[in-house]
């Protein structure tokens, strides 16, 4: 196959499904408190048994207000069946979800990684469909979206989401993961770390495709709240440091992790252990 994201249904010939693998959802967030009651009571906590067993959820909590973990309230621990961990990264670095990620992704401990914006998420009979599936090693999976919206314009946007991906760690770690470099606290810039993300994909001979039958879901307009504010300005400056990154007028980062951070919640199935 030519280079490029095929927009096309990519089967998926692994040895192996997810529910037999295990995997783990990572989220980066900001605060962003709404987004997460939503995703924890509408989603997380209406899954079925066998996706929660085999099925673990790491926050990257990216240093924002209010942090995350203190909204484990006493009556959530109560009626905790899932496994999530959060990681809080200890240093307000403007723009970070690339190191977010990052960290999200390196404390992952199964094969397979499936990442998300704080916007975003599968419902249980999409995780159901994922968590069948057999994904290769070599290949990196995105996935279309049904937005969730009052804009017509907007809900006919289904264009795969660029961030919201499941993939081998061993294809993440062999590429130095989501270049910190594009961290608005070096840059002076936002986004476009996950398109960089994408070309060294292709660049070190991974495939990227599309899976048509499986749905994302992605919140819009004001309904989860604290959207991150950017000018044309911060995505211009990013935008040429991609460029500049891609025509090797700049060099690839390959240091992640560039703060410190410390795990500050941690719950197993039936074992809550808050830390």
């Amino acid at each position: 196959m030519g280079k490029g994201i095929h927009i096309s249904y990519q089967p998926g010939h692994g040895k192996h499904t997810l529910y037999e693998k295990g995997l783990t959802l990572v989220h980066p967030f900001y605060g962003e408190a709404k987004r997460f009651e939503t995703l924890y009571n509408n989603h997380w906590m209406q899954y079925r048994s066998e996706i929660k067993d085999k099925l673990k959820i790491v926050i990257a909590d990216d240093c924002g207000t209010p942090a995350i973990h203190i909204l484990m309230s006493p009556s959530k621990l109560k009626r905790l069946d899932i496994n999530l961990s959060i990681y809080r990264i200890l240093k307000d670095l403007k723009y970070n979800t690339p190191g977010a990620l990052n960290l999200g992704i390196m404390v992952a401990d199964t094969e397979h990684v499936l990442i998300m914006d704080s916007d975003c998420t599968f419902s249980d009979e999409e995780m159901h469909k994922i968590m069948s599936f057999k994904p290769e090693r070599n290949w990196v999976y995105k996935f279309r979206r049904n937005r969730i919206t009052n804009d017509s314009k907007w809900k006919m946007n289904t264009r795969y989401l660029p961030c919201t991906m499941l993939f081998h760690k061993d294809m993440f770690l062999h590429i130095n993961g989501f270049d910190e470099d594009f961290t608005g606290e070096y840059s002076g810039g936002y986004a476009f770390f996950d398109n960089h993300f994408d070309f060294k994909i292709l660049k070190y001979n991974y495939h990227i495709g599309v899976i048509h039958d499986i749905t994302a879901t992605e919140y819009m307009d004001d309904l989860v709240g604290n959207r991150v504010f950017r000018t044309l300005g911060h995505e211009n400056i990013n935008r040429q440091l991609r460029y500049d990154k891609q025509e090797n007028r700049k060099p690839e980062s390959t240091h992640m992790l560039r703060f410190s951070w410390e795990r500050t919640f941690c719950n197993r199935r039936s074992n809550v252990t808050p830390v």
